[in-house]
């Protein structure tokens, strides 16, 4: 009888012992917590874009990113927030090196134009459309930007051309007309423009020059061979120009 009792009493130890502080976390559970966790700061960082603090939303992408698994959507959508932040190096710098894990990936080459766009380096955009169209024939958007960005440069000669193509592809479709307007409009302007210069200017001729063509290696536009922390000076985009970058179709959500 004493002997059960011994057995009875140790039991009892045994069993209240594994209610205390000091009970070890079965095999795996830490690592499903912390998964859990970090799909919780994925969502609040979700709805802090939606709600377009995107500083914020930033944040918890941050910490959503030690779990390996979101890690490569959390790096996209911190690109994400940084263009609508207008942080345009730090946006570059994530898309780059996205890129440099999925080559082909058009998404992320359309996003890399349209920063290059908006932040005023046109004749570097012009050359990164030039060459997602031709690896990528069939997709409408950036043949659109692309007339978008030759008309803030005012090469409207080369704009219309591009424009008859797109109409005999897609003579459907809503916004030729549009851009025949704005083409039509732009033009008109510089002609004021220009009879403004030569009235004020007695006949003189225009000190403006041609822009110098970029002289960006034409086989590393998207950065893939830089290095990670480089990013271009942004240019001074005129206020004619920022109206334009209005019309540009976002590759990003």
């Amino acid at each position: 009888m004493k002997i059960l009792l011994v057995l009875f009493a140790a039991a009892i130890l045994v069993f209240s012992g594994c209610t205390s502080a000091d009970v070890h976390i079965v095999p795996g559970e830490k690592a499903a917590l912390d998964k859990s966790v970090t799909l919780e700061y994925f969502n609040i960082a979700e709805s802090y874009k939606g709600l377009e603090k995107y500083d914020k939303a930033v944040e918890y992408y941050e910490r959503a990113m030690v779990n390996r698994s979101l890690r490569d959507s959390c790096f996209y959508e911190i690109a994400i927030c940084n263009v609508y932040l207008k942080n345009w190096n730090d946006a570059v710098i994530s898309f780059r090196k996205l890129l440099k894990r999925d080559r082909d990936n058009s998404t992320l080459k359309l996003s890399l134009a349209y920063i290059e766009a908006v932040r005023g380096n046109l004749k570097k955009a012009e050359k990164m459309y030039e060459q997602i169209i031709e690896e990528f024939p069939d997709e409408l958007d950036p043949k659109k930007n692309y007339i978008n960005v030759l008309v803030a440069d005012k090469k409207y000669d080369k704009a219309e051309e591009h424009l008859k193509a797109l109409e005999e592809k897609y003579p459907d479709d809503e916004s030729i007309e549009a851009f025949r307007q704005k083409i039509e409009d732009y033009k008109e302007d510089v002609k004021q423009k220009e009879k403004e210069e030569l009235k004020n200017k007695n006949g003189t001729s225009s000190e403006d020059s041609e822009e110098d063509e970029n002289s960006e290696d034409e086989d590393d536009l998207f950065g893939l061979e830089s290095d990670d922390e480089e990013a271009e000076e942004d240019e001074d985009s005129t206020s004619d120009r920022d109206s334009i970058f209005e019309d540009l179709i976002k590759p990003i959500k």
